[in-house]
């Protein structure tokens, strides 16, 4: 895995850096969801498995307008260790594990 440093900066030449910070902390979201996504079958007790699959199953065959569950890892998990360098990760963070 690779990384990156970005140095803030008030120069007109330097705002696209600022943009890539912002879209780089989405990307980082978006690859956190992902990897809960692929571990939660493998982890989450069979109860939150089904409720998971149930909430699927009315939203896809029976069209209906809900939000989908969000398993509560808090189960499989005693802790959750997240290194974060900054603000803008643990806000990140808790958008998407809806924390």
């Amino acid at each position: 895995m690779g990384g990156a440093a970005i140095l803030p900066s008030n120069k007109c030449s330097d705002k696209r850096r600022t943009w890539v910070h912002a879209e780089l902390m989405g990307v980082a979201g978006n690859a956190l969801k992902t990897n809960i996504t692929k571990l939660g079958p493998l982890v989450l007790p069979m109860s939150e498995q089904l409720v998971f699959f149930a909430s699927l199953i009315c939203k896809k065959l029976f069209k209906i307008k809900i939000k989908p569950y969000i398993p509560d890892f808090k189960l499989a998990f005693e802790h959750f260790c997240i290194h974060a360098r900054g603000r803008a990760i643990l806000d990140e963070l808790e958008k998407n594990l809806q924390l």
